[in-house]
């Protein structure tokens, strides 16, 4: 996956070669999720899981797409 990760201070922006992408706030050296947009989709994360911005289900889609996203965002962020 290739990602592009945008830090403007606290804010930081992370998108992939479609155009998804995840907004998190930077706390310390930590990244913590905000939202997500993906496949035109708006997505809010929660306390403890992601919650779709209007009625509906999270899709499986999403949740498979924001598992490897993450992982792949937090090895660049700490260059790993």
């Amino acid at each position: 996956m290739n990602i592009n990760i945008q830090y403007d201070g606290e804010r930081v922006t992370a998108t992939d070669e479609k155009e998804n992408s995840v907004f998190y706030i930077k706390r310390g050296n930590l990244l913590e999720p905000l939202c997500a947009s993906f496949e035109g989709v708006s997505y809010d994360k929660e306390e403890y899981r992601w919650k779709r911005s209007k009625r509906g289900v999270v899709s499986t889609a999403f949740l498979n797409w924001i598992t490897d996203f993450d992982k792949d965002v937090y090895n660049k962020h700490y260059n790993l």
